[in-house]
């Protein structure tokens, strides 16, 4: 794997499982075997596969590199689009609802329901 800007997190997984797999080598000073080597270079390559594949998950910029900052910034953009389509909703509600009940007050005031009312057999 390519040093790039995000070894660091390469290094810090690389790090963790060896001080795992280190804690597991006898206290008597004997040296790492070779499965425990393989063992680490499994757990390595396990590290690497998994890097690849969430970086797979971002978009690459005009360099082919990873574009974590503009993965970042769409997702702050998807929310304020989401944001500002919700208020055009609670808006487009409330005037669907004032003009309802201006339809209502104004079949009242015509007289509308009371001739509906007088036209109901009782």
């Amino acid at each position: 794997m390519q040093d790039s800007e995000d070894t660091p997190q390469l290094r810090r997984a690389t790090d963790k499982v060896a001080r795992r797999l280190y804690d597991q080598i006898p206290s008597d000073n004997t040296c790492i075997t070779n499965e425990h080597a393989a063992t680490i270079h499994e757990e390595i390559e396990a590290i690497k596969r998994k890097l690849i594949l969430i970086d797979s998950a971002f978009l690459r910029d005009d360099l082919a590199a990873v574009n974590y900052t503009g993965h970042r910034f769409d997702h702050l953009e998807k929310a304020r689009s989401n944001l500002l389509i919700s208020e055009y909703k609670a808006s487009g509600t409330k005037v669907i609802i004032g003009i309802i009940i201006t339809f209502v007050i104004g079949l009242m005031s015509s007289g509308f329901l009371h001739r509906v009312l007088e036209a109901v057999p009782k």
